[in-house]
C-alpha cells in the first residue's frame, strides 16, 4: 500500500488546532460554520482517522435543529486513513484504510472507539465508504 504523504512520521509534530463544520448559535438561530477546534487525541482503545470522506445525513440535520448553543462539531460517520493508534488497540494499524462510526465527523480528524472502525474494502473508494451509514 503506497504511504499517503499527509501521514505523520514518529517525532513529526503535531498541529494544535484543525478544521470543522460545527453548529453554533446567532440572531438567526443555529448556523453550520467551518472553525479551528482542537485536534482530539485518542484514548486506549481509540484510533484517529484523517477524514477524507464523510456524509451529511438526516441525523446530522436533527441534530443541527437541537443544538442548545454549541458549537457541537456535526458528522456522524467519517471515512479515512489511520494516524495514530491507542495502546490496546488490535487489528488496525497506522495507515489503514477504515470507515467509522464518528461523532464528528465532519472535521479534519475524529477520534472513534476501534470497535467502530472497520477496514474499507479494497474495491470501494473514499467516497462510497460513509454511505452505508446515511440512511440510519
Amino acid at each position: 500500500m503506497m504511504q499517503d504523504s499527509r501521514l505523520r512520521s514518529v517525532g513529526e509534530r503535531e498541529p494544535e488546532s484543525m478544521k470543522a463544520i460545527v453548529v453554533e448559535q446567532d440572531v438567526k438561530g443555529s448556523v453550520l460554520a467551518m472553525t479551528d477546534i482542537p485536534v482530539p487525541e485518542p484514548g486506549p482503545s481509540q484510533v484517529k482517522i484523517r477524514v477524507r470522506t464523510a456524509s451529511v445525513n438526516r441525523a446530522d440535520l436533527a441534530q443541527r435543529a437541537h443544538s442548545d448553543g454549541g458549537p457541537v462539531v456535526v458528522g456522524l460517520d467519517a471515512a479515512g486513513d489511520v494516524v495514530e493508534v491507542g495502546r490496546e488497540v488490535i487489528g488496525i494499524r497506522v495507515g489503514d484504510r477504515v470507515m467509522a462510526i464518528a461523532n464528528g465527523g465532519l472535521s479534519e480528524e475524529v477520534v472513534v472507539d476501534a470497535a467502530l472502525a472497520v477496514p474499507i474494502p479494497e474495491t470501494w473508494s473514499y467516497a462510497g465508504a460513509p454511505l452505508p451509514s446515511s440512511g440510519l
